[in-house]
């Protein structure tokens, strides 16, 4: 069957009226205040918790992020196992899970697709934490409900919704490398609406390095070049509800900022292994995302859920010759290499119809479209004209493309016995582009079995896919027209056991086979897909209450990698084996909580990134292990209301890199204050 019934907009104008039409179709005249329904969440679970019992999932709630001390999801999520956080030659913090990479994790804030539709990657640390109310990652296999894209997880990012009371918050922070971060939020729920609207503003000159870092011919130490940052964030949602049965929701966010790309701190000309020096700013950044969501229930058989979303973000990015980063006109003398305006496009919808059979299990059915457009304007040199006094010759690309990606899924969750859950899931996906377009299809076989009332195992099965992104399509120095789809077999076992005391141990094993893997050729430059590689292990974590005021979080995370494609190379680069981490506070009765986290990394190796053959490019190295260490003290001060705060990231100035030549910051010491009302 071909998806491509219409075109977006079209399906855009179907998606709108599926939304409105619902609670038309049957009103009730009963109005009944109730909380907030959660109309972010794409998979439906039922009384036994359907498939994310049968799956690898981690979550961390508000209280958790605000312990922690973090700032934005990508601080917020650093210690959970699985997830690797690698910042490298862009600059930008990326999540990997299980080894795969960014692009192959499908980041959702509200149900809105946040991966940008030029390369599928994301940044989450422009997303704060003041409007979370929780995470959850999904480790490997996921719903097919989710769509294609997601081959190496999903991350869901849950807001926070407005409830009875007005309340309000106001907080200050202040850091090393003139650091300071402003924030604010405020809410209200009554019998028929509520909301919830936060904003926050974050401001970096520098990050310090490490006093053990030695000083290079491209970085002098003390304040890391190029390193500023600065952001701002809106974000807003209104919920209303007329009975028991129907909901609708508005959700917005609105981002501008500015940052600088830290470049490689060692002469790639003498070093094969380093990065390229880049001297590489975005000038300005803005992004905007929003989403209308309906949820009506017919009856106790039939309800349906919908949402209609678009997200955008545009980069304004200049590339130097040097560090002086110099920018007037066209003159001979200027070091700019290129000013870039590069915007990204994702918008759809979404419909899923749900039937609940009570007794025989719950069958949800997904119906979604997406269109993911990418433009590109601005000016680049290219080469140097003849002329007195010499100019160069510029060039002004006006590049456009997209493509469409529909899917359809269908997803049956049934319990045969009280102690046995089994969920069955298939999804036809359809890639629709200009040329070479492609189909493809994806599988979930799940099932948990409580063995005990405190024992449950699970195991599962997911066949997964991602398209091509536009950048690997249609790139002009790398694109390849002919990439195939890439595929995921994921493999899972595990087992979850509830400890007395409030605590619990979780253990996951793994394996997952990737197909037509698309990478970059070193040699012709171009992307390419590569078959195939492994990624195996597995993660064991447990959350131990000693007794009421006192908590233990640890984990521990293991990944082997295999490349059994004819690179030469053993494993693949920047994928750590071993990932250790601790969590430790204690609530005193006066508002007093220390907090300390530890995280251990060790065992990751790269290659080479010049040689004249495969056995040049397949020398290897293996990066510093490191060990971070924080710690936040909090004091409560009238209850709630007042909260002051201090502490320090990686307390014992490690200097430590997540890609060679990157120093990574030092002591960062902060602290600030938090007012309720």
């Amino acid at each position: 069957m071909r998806l491509r019934f219409v075109g977006v907009n079209g399906v855009l104008i179907l998606g709108v009226l599926l939304l409105f039409l619902s609670p038309i179709v049957q009103a009730s005249e009963e109005k009944n205040m109730q909380e907030v329904y959660n109309l972010e969440e794409i998979v439906v679970q039922d009384k036994a918790a359907g498939v994310e019992a049968a799956i690898a999932v981690e979550k961390i709630d508000a209280e958790d992020i605000k312990m922690s001390g973090a700032r934005n999801v990508v601080e917020a999520m650093t210690l959970l196992p699985g997830i690797e956080i690698s910042t490298g030659g862009s600059g930008v913090a990326r999540m990997n899970i299980r080894g795969f990479r960014t692009r192959h994790v499908l980041l959702l804030l509200d149900g809105i697709p946040i991966n940008s539709a030029y390369d599928q990657q994301f940044d989450a640390s422009l997303i704060p934490v003041e409007h979370i109310a929780r995470i959850e990652m999904t480790l490997g296999p996921s719903s097919v409900l989710y769509g294609q894209g997601g081959a190496g997880g999903v991350v869901n990012i849950f807001t926070k919704k407005g409830y009875k009371a007005l309340e309000g918050m106001a907080g200050y922070e202040i850091a090393d490398g003139k650091t300071s971060l402003k924030k604010a939020s405020l809410s209200s729920g009554h019998e028929y609406v509520d909301f919830f609207i936060s904003g926050s503003s974050y401001k970096r000159d520098f990050y310090p390095l490490s006093d053990d870092f030695i000083p290079t011919s491209f970085e002098d130490g003390n304040a890391r070049e190029n390193s500023f940052s600065e952001k701002k964030y809106v974000f807003g949602n209104v919920g209303y509800t007329n009975n028991e049965s129907f909901t609708l929701g508005l959700t917005f966010s609105l981002t501008r900022g500015a940052y600088g790309v830290p470049g490689g701190v060692i002469n790639d000309g003498t070093d094969d292994f380093a990065p390229t020096p880049k001297y590489v700013r975005v000038e300005d950044l803005d992004g905007a995302s929003f989403q209308v969501s309906s949820d009506y229930r017919f009856n106790d058989f039939f309800s349906m859920r919908a949402w209609i979303f678009y997200n955008t973000m545009e980069k304004f990015e200049s590339r130097y010759d040097t560090a002086n980063f110099y920018e007037h006109d066209i003159h001979f003398l200027d070091s700019w290499k290129y000013r870039l305006k590069k915007k990204s496009i994702i918008k759809g919808f979404t419909v899923q119809p749900t039937l609940d059979l009570d007794k025989k299990g719950l069958i949800t059915f997904g119906i979604s479209a997406e269109k993911d457009q990418w433009k590109n304007t601005g000016k680049e040199k290219d080469g140097v004209a003849i002329a007195w006094p010499p100019r160069w010759n510029i060039l002004y690309p006006n590049e456009e493309e997209s493509f469409h990606v529909y899917s359809m899924a269908v997803e049956y969750q049934f319990s045969p016995t009280t102690d046995l859950g089994i969920t069955i899931g298939t999804a036809r996906h359809s890639h629709d582009r200009e040329k070479n377009s492609d189909k493809d299809y994806s599988i979930l076989l799940g099932s948990h079995y409580d063995l005990l009332e405190s024992v449950r195992l699970k195991a599962a099965f997911n066949r997964n896919i991602r398209f091509p992104s536009i950048r690997q399509l249609y790139d002009n120095n790398a694109g390849n027209i002919h990439l195939k789809t890439e595929r995921v077999s994921h493999y899972t076992a595990g087992i979850d056991i509830q400890l007395p005391l409030s605590s619990s141990i979780s253990l996951n094993v793994f394996k997952s086979i990737a197909k037509n893997f698309i990478e970059k050729d070193k040699f012709d430059g171009h992307f390419q897909n590569f078959d195939d590689y492994i990624f195996q292990g597995g993660e064991i974590s447990t959350d131990i209450g000693i007794f009421s005021k006192a908590t233990i979080e640890a984990s521990y995370s293991y990944l082997h990698t295999e490349d059994r494609s004819d690179s030469g190379k053993d494993e693949l680069q920047y994928r750590p084996a071993h990932r250790y981490s601790l969590q430790l506070k204690y609530d005193f009765d006066f508002g007093f909580t220390p907090y300390v986290s530890i995280l251990h990394v060790t065992d990751q190796y790269y290659y080479a990134k010049n040689g004249a053959n495969i056995e040049d490019l397949a020398r290897k190295k293996k990066l510093n292990d490191y060990t971070l260490v924080n710690v936040k003290l909090t004091q409560k001060i009238f209850k709630d209301t007042l909260t002051v705060y201090v502490g320090a990231e990686n307390i014992f100035d490690e200097n430590y890199e997540q890609s060679y030549g990157l120093p990574q910051p030092g002591r960062v010491i902060y602290s600030g204050a938090e007012i309720r009302f």
